[in-house]
């Protein structure tokens, strides 16, 4: 097959993840929101370990500013209180301990957008926040210039500018807090 064969991508290595996850005793549905327009070989890793891969079509060019607003409309199709978010590149070599965040909240990683944790259910307000960031980002030089000098490195906006950004502009948006459930297994 010409397409690219899924464990073997280094830079996204989400198979080694999940075969990880799984080896550590999580049960849990997990779903891979490809937005990729290369066409993958999945082989039979789906089934084998227990996760499905639903095709996103990404709002904008650049996906990284998409994939937290494309989870979040996934996660409403979802029968669950919480959705927790993982960067295929991110390992466990224990159980994970997931943030909850209560109420309307949303809880990062630190300032790492790789890894977050909430209620599809009631971060409305939230993502509206965000949505009108990355409008406003992606359509005026000044308002991306705002948030590319204070909150990252980088020479264009990525998603954890935003989230950054939001965190100094929108404090209430955000979980002060982290409690952990400790019966997700």
């Amino acid at each position: 097959s010409s397409n690219p064969i899924a464990y073997l991508d280094l830079k996204n290595p989400v198979i080694p993840c999940i075969a990880l996850i799984r080896s550590l005793g999580f049960e849990k549905p997990i779903y891979i929101l490809n937005a990729s327009k290369i066409e993958t070989a999945w082989g039979s890793f789906p089934d084998s370990l227990r996760f499905e891969v639903i095709p996103v079509e990404s709002r904008f060019e650049n996906p990284m500013l998409s994939r937290i607003q494309d989870v979040h409309s996934f996660s409403k199709t979802l029968n669950t209180e919480y959705v927790l978010f993982s960067d295929c590149d991110i390992f466990w070599n224990q159980m994970p301990h997931i943030p909850h965040c209560p109420g309307k909240k949303l809880d990062c990683h630190e300032f790492n957008t790789g890894l977050f944790c909430f209620n599809p259910h009631v971060t409305e307000g939230f993502f509206n926040v965000w949505s009108a960031n990355l409008k406003a980002a992606s359509q005026s030089p000044r308002h991306s210039d705002e948030i590319i000098k204070a909150y990252t490195s980088r020479s264009r906006v990525q998603d954890e500018a935003v989230y950054n950004y939001m965190r100094v502009t929108h404090t209430g948006l955000f979980a002060d807090a982290v409690e952990y459930l400790p019966d997700l297994y």
